[in-house]
């Protein structure tokens, strides 16, 4: 259904290879849904094959048919699945900065998406120190990089709003605004989530309390970016957007439990207390579930 709807589309038959695509997208969701991953794991292999063979890996059609046959992967877990996604992510990475400049964000995106499969492979392989140091520190270098990319882009679109008379950006570029604030929200949550493993993997000698300092910073800059760019751009109500900043707190709540039951002192002065994050947490869910609940 998908290779027809490409044909009928090259055809100029846009509207009838819509359909079709719609169709075969909404057939693969059904598998995911379903756990049938299998099926949907032979489909993306299929129609990645066909985008290989008729347009190489110079085209982005290719790129994106490989991640996403590589998030399906990483979905089904196992470390042969997560070694093949990571395989085929790395390709997508090749591609993509030859093909995109290096700031654009879907390399930023690309790199996120490493990140997150490194640290599903540290995991695997905690009984090896000297392997899961190795894969960690890959993993902190591409999320850096990624963090990196989509402030770059945020800074970027903000300053070219502000030289617009109407203040207003086209629909491309506050698409790509609000993209570029998921991803950096996403990679400094990922961040933090690598930081903890790093620090519970070097588990401290008896008596010493972990420190989970450069987690705590993750988060905070989490916050701060939410802050800074959301607010101030008026992304905030955005669903996915609000999602990352409330896992954010949640993560960011764990941790102060943790140093308050420790007994530890405040790491930073921008540091909130667990009180203050627990409500901030309670209004933002009470404000999408009254949201949620309104009748149309």
């Amino acid at each position: 259904m998908y290779h027809l709807g490409r044909v009928l589309y090259l055809q100029g038959k846009v509207k009838d290879a819509e359909a079709l695509i719609k169709d075969s997208i909404q057939i693969l969701e059904i598998y995911m849904n379903s756990s049938n991953l299998t099926d949907a794991v032979n489909t993306r292999r299929k129609i990645l094959h066909t985008m290989e063979v008729s347009k190489g890996w110079d085209s982005l059609e290719t790129v994106i048919a490989a991640e996403k046959l590589a998030l399906i992967l990483v979905s089904a877990g196992g470390q042969g699945n997560l070694m093949e996604a990571k395989q085929l992510l790395q390709s997508c990475l090749d591609s993509r900065t030859k093909i995109l400049p290096d700031d654009n964000i879907q390399v930023a995106a690309n790199m996120l998406h490493m990140a997150r499969v490194e640290l599903l492979l540290c995991n695997q392989t905690r009984g090896n120190i000297s392997e899961s140091t190795a894969v960690i520190d890959n993993a902190k270098h591409l999320l850096g990089n990624a963090i990196r990319i989509a402030r770059q882009a945020l800074d970027k679109l903000i300053k070219q709003g502000a030289n617009n008379k109407s203040h207003q950006l086209s629909k491309t570029d506050a698409y790509t605004e609000r993209t570029s604030l998921l991803i950096l929200l996403q990679a400094l949550n990922a961040l933090s989530q690598l930081e903890v493993t790093k620090t519970e993997l070097h588990e401290p000698a008896e008596k010493e309390t972990p420190s989970y300092s450069e987690a705590e910073k993750a988060l905070l800059d989490c916050i701060s970016a939410f802050k800074q760019y959301a607010i101030q751009r008026s992304l905030y109500n955005f669903g996915d957007i609000k999602g990352e900043y409330v896992t954010c707190l949640k993560h960011l709540s764990a941790l102060l439990s943790k140093s308050n039951s420790n007994g530890l002192k405040q790491s930073s002065s921008r540091r909130p207390s667990l009180q203050e994050v627990l409500n901030e947490i309670k209004r933002l869910e009470g404000v999408s579930s009254s949201v949620s609940n309104k009748k149309p």
